[in-house]
């Protein structure tokens, strides 16, 4: 709610409109007032955010749930679910567009449970065919090949990205060294070793830009699946 709530804000500034984020009884509830020339933008950004949610968040969980894949190096396990729930993305988001209408309100997990069954069907193929498969996973040489594929069908959110490490923390910046907007392109609030290159993977950038130093499998690894310049 957070995450759709600073992705909204920015459509109700100067007195067009009202956002207040509530919690009660261990859920979290966002109200939204705006005027009708406001209407469309907010809807659209409204449902943006929604598919955001769904395909991204809500996806990388049932994965995690659902998925029986080899944990022992936790760099590979963190980007082989990331590139999954990145693939075929676009057809999740359209599924999810088919069925949101919004009326006065919008139960997100009723919405989820019940509205979207075939889309968690298709999800639950994936886990099953990653399991079956998860032996392959083991060799280096196989994981990367495949998971370099994944990477290559994944739609790019942006051309480049600039990474720069301080105090043991990532900042993935545009050209201008201005940070990237991590509510709008699903990027973590903070990122390790353990997670950049999953947040690279949910990026899909064609250039990777690397100040500083990272651990030398962490640089291979993204080297293996983008365009790397110092």
């Amino acid at each position: 709610m957070k995450s759709i709530e600073s992705r909204l804000r920015p459509h109700l500034t100067a007195g067009k409109g009202v956002l207040i984020l509530d919690f009660a009884l261990d859920r979290a509830y966002l109200s939204v007032a705006c005027g009708e020339g406001e209407k469309a933008a907010v809807i659209n950004e409204l449902k943006e955010a929604v598919g955001d949610i769904i395909t991204v968040r809500f996806k990388e969980n049932y994965l995690l749930r659902n998925s029986r894949l080899p944990k022992g190096n936790k760099i590979n396990y963190n980007a082989f679910i990331r590139a999954l729930v990145a693939f075929d993305r676009e057809w999740d988001r359209e599924l999810v567009y088919k069925n949101l209408r919004f009326r006065d309100e919008l139960l997100l997990d009723g919405f989820f449970n019940f509205r979207l069954k075939e889309l968690k069907a298709k999800w639950q193929e994936v886990c099953d065919l990653a399991s079956d498969n998860s032996g392959y996973l083991e060799y280096h040489d196989t994981f990367v090949e495949l998971l370099d594929f994944l990477v290559k069908s994944i739609d790019s959110k942006c051309e480049r990205v600039y990474i720069e490490k301080r105090n043991g923390e990532y900042r993935l910046c545009d050209g201008n060294d201005a940070p990237l907007d991590r509510a709008k392109l699903n990027i973590d609030a903070v990122i390790s070793d353990e997670t950049l290159l999953p947040n690279l993977i949910g990026l899909a950038p064609k250039e990777v830009f690397i100040t500083g130093e990272i651990p030398e499998y962490v640089r291979n690894l993204t080297g293996c699946l983008f365009k790397v310049r110092s």
